[in-house]
């Protein structure tokens, strides 16, 4: 017969102390930290969308660049070798 670790260790119960306060304390859910309602009622929304430029400087944009008819790489390229061929006096005034 085989003998368990229970029956080797003579255990006496009715001396076993229980903390239940402790117990309760590492077992319990935690409270959640209160939420300060003026803080989160002055937080305005996130916008969905960032951009640097309003919808109607984005569309004289695509104006100009319409009225140019070059590639954006060409007109960055332009400037830096400074093409003057490509790069008018007029073409530099529309982009300002």
């Amino acid at each position: 017969m085989a003998k368990g670790i229970l029956n080797i260790i003579k255990v006496n119960d009715t001396k076993v102390k229980i903390n239940l306060q402790k117990i309760e304390d590492e077992f319990s859910i935690k409270k959640p930290a209160p939420i300060n309602t003026t803080t989160s009622l002055k937080t305005p929304a996130k916008p969905s969308k960032i951009s640097f430029l309003t919808s109607q400087r984005q569309q004289n944009i695509s104006v100009v660049l319409g009225k140019i008819r070059m590639k954006i790489d060409d007109i960055i390229d332009s400037f830096i070798l400074y093409n003057t061929s490509k790069l008018t006096p007029k073409t530099c005034e529309l982009l300002l």
